[in-house]
């Protein structure tokens, strides 16, 4: 989920054929990514929106109980103790990976705002 969030650039409409082949996407588990990338420490193979891309209703599903989530409102009857274990587990992982993508572009933001816009400095001569 970071990744989506994170890589921007991973946009399947727009996506070329060339592209593709090097990120890993739609290709058989068998022929990973040419160009793989570090997320959260692990090494990923293949582009990180394709598990959205194979199961679209549950993640839709998934997002549409997380923005209830926090509101409030619970899937099941009862607190959150009644609610499916695995579902809570989703959405604790969901929480959490908004929360590291905040946090990456906080952090971002200041080191941009730290520049002050201007891209690397030259060099003084002594």
């Amino acid at each position: 989920m970071i990744a989506l969030s994170l890589l921007p650039e991973r946009n399947c409409d727009k996506c070329t054929d060339e592209k593709k082949n090097m990120w890993g996407c739609g290709g058989p588990p068998d022929q990973p990514a040419r160009l793989p990338f570090l997320i959260s420490e692990e090494i990923q193979y293949r582009c990180p929106r394709w598990p959205v891309l194979e199961d679209p209703v549950l993640y839709g599903q998934l997002m549409g109980f997380y923005a209830g989530y926090k509101r409030g409102v619970m899937v099941e009857d009862g607190g959150q103790l009644s609610q499916p274990a695995l579902l809570t587990e989703a959405l604790t992982i969901i929480d959490a990976t908004i929360d590291e993508a905040e946090a990456q572009r906080k952090a971002e933001d200041t080191r941009k705002k730290h520049r002050g816009g201007r891209g690397m400095r030259r060099p003084t001569r002594r």
